[in-house]
């Protein structure tokens, strides 16, 4: 047992490794890039451009990979949820700019070169923006958003 009890040897115990939590952070990034596309391209095929097609599937996509990560990802159940939500979101916020921003940017230069903005391609848009943010959010949630206080 640690001075801080024996919670804090069983959740040191069972945090997995930056290595061993990667496979599930990209499965449930996985499934948060499901889910932010269908709403996507959704919205899109109800007549709103791209640039406002995206926002709400971003922040679904968000609460759901937050209380996936949390659980499955971190192992990190053992951490008040609303402070864990508001440190997720913060580091979050980073990453949904860069991504948000490299999704637009993939847009524009698709349609330098001729490609136009439509819901079967909107998925490509989401995977560059998501790809763009992934290493960086990976190691922001895992140090800060789930790191142990």
């Amino acid at each position: 047992m640690s001075e801080d009890g024996p919670l804090s040897n069983q959740t040191a115990a069972r945090k997995p490794s930056a290595l061993g939590a990667a496979p599930m952070f990209a499965i449930v990034g996985f499934t948060g890039f499901i889910l932010d596309s269908a709403v996507t391209a959704g919205l899109q095929s109800l007549g709103l451009p791209f640039a406002f097609a995206r926002p709400p599937g971003v922040v679904l996509a968000t609460i759901l990979n937050f209380l996936l990560n949390r659980r499955f990802t971190f192992q990190a159940t053992h951490l008040p949820i609303l402070p864990a939500f508001l440190r997720y979101v913060g580091v979050a916020a980073l990453g949904l700019a860069v991504n948000y921003l490299t999704s637009l940017g993939a847009a524009w230069l698709a349609a330098r070169l001729g490609v136009p903005s439509t819901p079967m391609v909107a998925p490509l848009f989401v995977a560059i923006g998501v790809g763009a943010a992934m290493v960086l959010t990976f190691h922001g949630f895992r140090r800060f958003a789930f790191g142990d206080r």
